[in-house]
């Protein structure tokens, strides 16, 4: 796919991601329908509104493109494009009228992340990248932060507590001792902060495929965990790091599953 083809598939992602956002401030710190759909796992009337909105003009503009949502399951197409959304990352924080929360938005080109938009509307900030176009960050460039040590960096968790169950109780518990500062800032929020410099490393729970690691390596791995959250019951879920590049290598290796003894 040409370049001038990924910007307008970016450029219209962005928009209906900026509109969809719209849909979701509605509700936020409103009262709405909230119903639980497993433990601790909130589905809200914004979160149907805000799919079914995307979905309808992801149809009219790309109509043989493939789509999946988070709640709305998945839907063929005859391209080799698949739209990925999920309507509101963060639903915990959402009802609970935190603004972290993010409406996600990508696309798959022949099985590989090209595009993804991540919108954090309450909080006016939307960070989008195409694969060889770069990353961008409310209309700038968006870039990462050049720390080099885990000792400098600011780590990130939505929560510090679940890794254990993972596999990775042990490295977890070490990456906190050794991080500068841990806060969490988390679901898609914190993804945002480590794609635009503002944190050195995103620990998550989940194992999701790691756009262009050095500028959007975090919105490609939420691509893939909303694949395996439609799919409830097959993901395999194991640790997850996202990182600055100036502490990646040596970091990921030193906390992989296994490396640290119990």
């Amino acid at each position: 796919m040409s370049n001038g083809e990924l910007q307008e598939l970016l450029d219209f992602a962005v928009a209906v991601a900026r509109e969809a956002g719209e849909i979701t401030l509605r509700y936020f710190r409103r009262e709405f329908e909230t119903r639980l759909k497993g433990k601790d796992n909130f589905v809200t009337q914004a979160d149907w509104e805000a799919e079914e909105y995307l979905r309808r003009r992801v149809g009219e503009e790309f109509p043989a493109d493939a789509i999946i949502g988070e709640e709305g399951g998945e839907s063929a197409g005859s391209t080799d494009r698949r739209w990925i959304i999920d309507p509101i990352d963060g639903t915990y924080s959402f009802v609970h009228g935190v603004p972290f929360y993010g409406v996600l938005l990508g696309v798959e080109v022949g099985g590989e992340p090209s595009v993804g938009v991540i919108n954090i509307p309450a909080l006016g900030e939307i960070v989008y990248a195409a694969r060889g176009l770069g990353c961008f960050w409310n209309g700038g460039r968006a870039r990462v932060s050049q720390t080099a040590a885990l000792e400098d960096a600011l780590l990130l968790s939505t929560d510090f507590g679940t890794c254990s169950a993972y596999g990775f109780g042990p490295a977890a518990d070490e990456l906190e001792r050794r991080a500068a500062m841990r806060r969490t800032w988390g679901d898609c929020y914190g993804y945002v902060l480590v794609a635009t410099g503002r944190a050195g490393r995103r620990r998550g729970r989940r194992h999701v495929h790691g756009l262009e690691r050095a500028s959007f390596d975090s919105f490609r791995k939420r691509r893939r965990h909303e694949r395996h959250s439609v799919r409830r019951g097959h993901a395999s879920h194991r640790g997850e790091l996202t990182n600055s590049p100036g502490i990646h290598g040596p970091v990921s290796q030193e906390f992989r599953p296994g490396a640290v003894e119990e």
